[in-house]
């Protein structure tokens, strides 16, 4: 049986910097974006289970997932943001 990789980093807040670290972090460890090649498209699966602010810990943090797409990006690929949520509500 085949297991993929888990890492697990603490990040104390959202801000820019302590989620740029703590990110590349654990994506070094599982040495995760090694297949991202210049000219692909990269689908990110994000968790947007209802439509919910970021303080409310119920979906992806936009500063995870802004930062995801940053290192697709500076690696030359084209990062699409995805999910199929599973609530109609709106904020």
């Amino acid at each position: 049986m085949s297991y993929a990789p888990v890492s697990i980093q603490a990040c104390a807040d959202y801000e820019e910097a302590t989620v740029r670290q703590s990110m590349g972090l654990v994506l070094r460890q599982m040495d995760a974006l090694n297949f991202v090649r210049p000219g692909m498209t990269v689908a990110i699966k994000v968790n947007l289970v209802a439509a919910a602010r970021p303080e409310e810990a119920a979906t992806t943090h936009p500063a995870l997932v802004r930062e995801l797409c940053r290192l697709i990006t500076e690696k030359g690929a084209r990062p699409v943001v995805g999910d199929s949520p599973g609530s109609a509500r709106y904020v």
